[in-house]
């Protein structure tokens, strides 16, 4: 679960990007016609293109799909409480020091019988109802909640998937983003990512619609609607991808005591590298920080349709070889990949950074930095390329390396003799 929390440094950043933010105003409806929003106090709002984010219950999805879609409850709750690393030290407690030391930058799962617990650092409902729920399991998880001060409580709700996000034929260019597309259960934490990512990708399409010349768009016949049309299908599988994974999850962290808790348990306990589940996201696998349009064309992935593990050996190897080639790691789980020092930390400007293409002609081209500088260069532009050819231009023009001999690169682990290797990074 993602916490997002604007502060005074958000909005000036916000207004010099040219983003205006108004608070207080309550969106009563959407006039698709004339392009423009209705707020509760009667004012209009007009502009090229509307974009839905207000969540899980929005009051603009029904007004897309022509029909009223009501969040349905799935019967489990959340409690949400924060507490500061001065708090738990006051405890005194060995244990929970010790527990403090050793999870500074990971996240620790505690499951049961129909609940779980998750502990992690970040930068109301009744508090005691919350520590009664756990009461009885891992002494450090009960001595953790004695430090809350409050805690939020709600409802999980959920609905199914939306036929379409977008309504987008003359005059109407609206789509849906976030939950109020396709909300998620939290129970794979990336709730806030596929909507900051549903961001990213509407904001790079109409970034390149907007800087494209007018005359080339129209030879070309592409008008904002089509635009809008592009997203949802590139869009769709991956969200979908994590709900159904958030609700295969919601099974497997509350699964009641028995022989299916027990195997679970087991698998937990005699993880290796070489492990194998039916609880896919226990396996080992690579990660990388992104997939753009290019590096699915590299990879001879469908950039609409999700793919399944291959089953045969051979396959597997094969691709696992070409995630090597575009800068990804191994890890054991995700867990696994923060505890390895893979320095994945909200804010942090020195978590790096590798941008790889692949030339036609043979050789490589690679970027080797990290958030601070990738942003300060405008290197999020390489991840626009729609081939690996113009990939490889972008990081050319952008003062990327060229070795002509890729074995010669030192930031790429072509034959997998650095996986598992704590210390190494880039």
């Amino acid at each position: 679960m993602a916490l997002l929390h604007m502060t005074s440094t958000d909005t000036q950043l916000s207004e010099e990007l040219g983003v205006k933010i108004r608070t207080g105003c309550d969106v009563a409806k959407a006039d698709f016609e004339a392009t423009e929003v209705v707020l509760s106090n009667g004012e209009h709002i007009k502009s090229d293109v509307i974009l839905g984010v207000d969540g899980i219950w929005s009051t603009l999805r029904s007004q897309v799909v022509g029909q009223n879609v009501e969040p349905t409850e799935t019967g489990d709750l959340a409690y949400q409480g924060t507490f500061t690393r001065k708090q738990l030290e006051e405890l005194n407690d060995p244990e929970v020091l010790r527990f403090c030391e050793e999870n500074k930058q990971t996240l620790t799962l505690w499951l049961g019988p129909m609940k779980h617990a998750v502990f992690y650092a970040i930068r109301g409902g009744d508090l005691g109802e919350m520590c009664q729920e756990f009461e009885g399991w891992d002494p450090i998880l009960t001595k953790i909640t004695t430090c809350f001060s409050s805690t939020l409580k709600w409802k999980l709700c959920h609905h199914g998937e939306l036929d379409t996000w977008v309504k987008a034929s003359l005059p109407q260019s609206f789509a849906l983003l976030g939950d109020s597309a396709h909300p998620t259960l939290p129970y794979q934490s990336q709730g806030a990512t596929v909507a900051f990512n549903d961001a990213a990708v509407i904001e790079a399409l109409l970034e390149r619609f907007h800087q494209t010349d007018k005359e080339q768009l129209k030879a070309n016949g592409m008008t904002l609607h089509k635009v809008l049309k592009i997203f949802e299908p590139g869009q769709k599988p991956y969200s979908s991808l994590n709900v159904q994974g958030a609700v295969k999850n919601r099974v497997m962290y509350h699964l009641p005591d028995g022989q299916a808790q027990q195997q679970r348990d087991i698998e937990f306990s005699q993880m290796t590298a070489e492990s194998r589940s039916d609880w896919t996201w226990i396996d080992g696998g690579f990660y990388s920080r992104l997939c753009s349009v290019a590096e699915l064309e590299f990879l001879g992935l469908d950039r609409f349709e999700p793919s399944d593990k291959p089953n045969d050996p051979e396959d597997e190897a094969a691709h696992c070889t070409k995630m090597r080639q575009l800068g990804a790691r191994w890890f054991r789980d995700p867990d696994h990949k923060i505890r390895a020092g893979w320095k994945i930390r909200n804010g942090d400007p020195d978590t790096p950074l590798l941008f790889v293409g692949w030339p036609a002609g043979g050789g490589v081209w690679t970027i080797n930095t990290n958030i601070s500088q990738s942003a300060q260069k405008g290197l999020g532009r390489i991840d626009n390329a729609f081939t690996m050819d113009e990939r490889c231009e972008m990081i050319e023009q952008l003062g990327g390396i060229f070795y002509a001999d890729p074995k010669d690169c030192p930031h790429l682990d072509l034959d997998g003799s650095r996986e598992g290797d704590d210390g190494k990074g880039y």
